[in-house]
């Protein structure tokens, strides 16, 4: 896609994911991860929103 000039943006767990991830051997399908993956996900959009955006400007 790059090559045909798409403009491409990849958004990683942050932080705070990593850390959450830990806490739980790695283990992204433990169930006790789903409300705090969902909190930290709308805060790291929060976050992410404004350079995302300037894509497509």
């Amino acid at each position: 896609m790059q090559g045909e000039g798409a403009q491409l943006e990849v958004i990683t767990p942050d932080e705070a994911m990593k850390a959450a991830l830990a806490s739980v051997g790695g283990n992204a399908l433990d169930p006790s991860l789903r409300g705090i993956a969902a909190n930290l996900g709308r805060e790291q959009s929060r976050q992410e929103a404004a350079r995302v955006a300037a894509l497509w400007q």
